[in-house]
């Protein structure tokens, strides 16, 4: 919570880390340098509790923020809807009786394969949280299985489930954005293309092209990979292949 939001001279922006757990089978897919450590509903109640204290603490300090009228709430961390849903539940309850959420955006971000999973979390958001949208943000990274497989994503879903969760969200009218990686090592236009075809056709609201990060020695797993250094392009090819992108979206 800045100064700015704090005085009123600038609208309010909540995000919420519930915890910092991820359970790909390649560390971090390969890509993200993003901490995170491998997780359990357990632990992650253990984390939301703590959470839940720092909101009522932060309230304590500042007053005036209580039922100050927030503008967007995001859910974040990349696998927020991994956390355990009584827990998420008390979460959300905690947030509603601090803060106003009427007029606000509402997102809750996550793995794709565990967002149509029951208990959804998106219908306990929805219940303890009106507000004036509420909104779903998925990585998809690649429609490409290979590239799933490389990262060890397979297992948080593929081009079906993706739009699987397109479809429930805009049953409970939510809207819903996915995230897509592009130059990739070795990665062609035209795969970036298809991807980019596929995400528009699952029909998406929003859609979020990220260009991969990956140097030598940057720390990551795929960073460490001779193979994978050899075969990213160069900047100037990796700009035309935004722009490129650009002009299709």
């Amino acid at each position: 919570l800045d100064f700015l939001a704090y005085y009123g001279l600038r609208k309010l922006l909540i995000g919420v880390l519930p915890h910092p757990f991820c359970n790909p089978a390649v560390k971090g897919c390969g890509f993200c340098t993003f901490p995170h450590e491998p997780g359990n509903s357990g632990k992650s109640e253990q984390v939301v509790e703590a959470v839940i204290g720092e909101i009522r603490g932060r309230l304590k300090i500042q007053e005036d923020l209580q039922q100050r009228p927030v503008t967007a709430l995001y859910f974040g961390g990349g696998t927020a809807n991994l956390t355990a849903p009584a827990a998420f539940e008390k979460l959300c309850r905690a947030l509603a009786s601090s803060f106003d959420f009427s007029q606000a955006e509402v997102t809750l971000e996550g793995v794709p394969g565990d967002l149509d999973r029951e208990p959804l979390l998106i219908d306990i958001m929805r219940e303890h949280l009106p507000a004036r949208r509420h909104r779903i943000s998925m990585g998809i990274q690649s429609f490409a299985e290979p590239w799933l497989k490389k990262m060890g994503r397979l297992a948080f879903g593929d081009g079906e489930t993706f739009r699987r969760v397109v479809e429930l969200a805009h049953s409970r009218g939510l809207t819903i954005s996915g995230d897509l990686l592009f130059n990739l090592p070795g990665q062609t236009l035209p795969e970036m293309h298809d991807d980019l075809r596929l995400a528009t056709e699952i029909g998406l609201d929003q859609i979020g092209l990220y260009h991969l990060v990956l140097f030598e020695r940057l720390g990551t797993e795929w960073s460490r990979d001779p193979e994978l250094i050899a075969k990213l392009p160069s900047n100037e090819q990796a700009a035309e292949n935004w722009g490129a992108l650009r002009e299709s979206l």
